[in-house]
């Protein structure tokens, strides 16, 4: 089974990971690329919140829309 030692190797394989992004600095256009998407976050979060609350609004008015619309479809008395 999994003992301590393998937390502090799954780390260690995390942070290894990360290493191709020392590249980052030493290449130009990656960091402009880098730069552009780490500035662009904060539209695309406004974004994303309208288009939460779209999602919303017309799930509520779908809701209201078909309430009660097969209310009587596969039964035919008011019990259950």
């Amino acid at each position: 089974m999994l003992g301590l030692g393998s937390n502090n190797a799954s780390a260690l394989r995390t942070i290894r990971l990360l290493r191709p992004l020392r590249s980052i600095n030493k290449v130009r256009g990656i960091r402009v690329i880098v730069t552009s998407l780490i500035e662009s976050m904060p539209p695309l979060a406004n974004v994303a919140l309208f288009l939460l609350f779209i999602i919303i609004l017309f799930g509520t008015f779908g809701l209201h829309l078909f309430t009660n619309m097969f209310e009587k479809r596969c039964r035919f008395g008011d019990a259950p």
